[in-house]
């Protein structure tokens, strides 16, 4: 995805902005796949049928806040 943001678009900022974005999402969704059906199990909920949803929708708002949260720092950089 950075490559092809350097590509395409021929913008380092964004290239740089795109690749931390993906980094940082993918490390979040995966310790929060990890984290929250156990957290689910302790409060008594079935994590099997909580887990979707909710895992989907903590991952979605997580990864749009990490991207605008990434692109604003750099922003202010470039």
């Amino acid at each position: 995805a950075l490559l092809r943001a350097l590509i395409l678009q021929k913008s380092s900022l964004l290239g740089i902005t795109v690749g931390l974005s993906m980094i940082a999402t993918v490390t979040v969704a995966t310790c929060l796949g990890a984290i929250l059906p156990i957290i689910c199990e302790k409060l008594g909920f079935d994590p099997a049928v909580v887990s979707g949803p909710l895992i989907t929708t903590v991952v979605d708002i997580s990864s749009l806040l990490i991207y605008f949260g990434i692109a604003t720092q750099l922003m202010e950089f470039g």
